[in-house]
């Protein structure tokens, strides 16, 4: 099925919207605590948009992200990335959909396969076909978060669900950087395929260079 892009005529694109609202700060840490008071110092400086990245090991950024948003009022919060091996889709779907009650409109949820010296290395598990992997991700992920249902049977997984609502009224995004290990296409840079993302794109998931490498 072809995509069509619905963005609205009038939506700003990121070129138009200042500086400010297009520069982001990262923050790096091992300490929740130090990491929420650095969130908190990036918002009352004025910074409109904070990214984490989900390190192994280290505290959840999801549930800093979850503080965070009781300790301040407006400032985007993004993830870049979280691995999508170690943790099943409908699990990030449920931890999105309690981010998007508690900040509607905050969430910028980045997700990738990560690489194998963290996945194979670290966890133990086989980093089989990740741009695959990738896809059926997506897809289980956005129906969870878009439609509030999931009825999806492929080679990794298989998931049949209701959520008790859907939390499309939020303005996130789903953000997708493949593995640096995938084959690259003639759309981008070595080891970025950008066309498995284009492949699932749908209105509200992005594209996300989160690790460039160049031919």
């Amino acid at each position: 099925m072809q995509n069509k892009d619905t963005t609205p005529a009038t939506a700003q694109t990121s070129t138009q919207r200042p500086a400010r609202e297009r520069v982001g700060l990262a923050i790096y840490g091992t300490d929740s605590a130090e990491a929420l008071s650095a969130i908190a110092a990036a918002e009352a400086a004025g910074v409109r948009q904070v990214w984490m990245t989900q390190s192994t090991p280290a505290p959840d950024t999801l549930s800093i992200f979850a503080a965070a948003v009781m300790r301040t009022t407006s400032t985007r919060l993004g993830t870049a990335i979280i691995p999508t091996y170690p943790r099943h889709p409908l699990a990030l779907a449920q931890q999105a959909l309690a981010l998007g009650d508690l900040a509607p409109g905050r969430l910028r949820l980045g997700i990738g396969p990560s690489h194998r010296p963290t996945i194979e290395g670290v966890y133990g598990i086989p980093m089989t076909a990740p741009l695959e992997h990738l896809r059926e991700y997506v897809a289980v992920l956005r129906a969870a978060l878009w439609e509030g249902k999931v009825d999806y049977h492929g080679r990794f997984y298989t998931v049949k669900t209701t959520l008790p609502r859907t939390p499309r009224t939020w303005q996130e995004r789903l953000l997708t950087a493949p593995s640096p290990g995938c084959a690259p296409s003639p759309t981008c840079s070595r080891g970025h395929s950008r066309h498995c993302v284009l492949e699932q794109a749908k209105p509200g998931v992005r594209y996300l260079r989160w690790w460039p490498i160049s031919r």
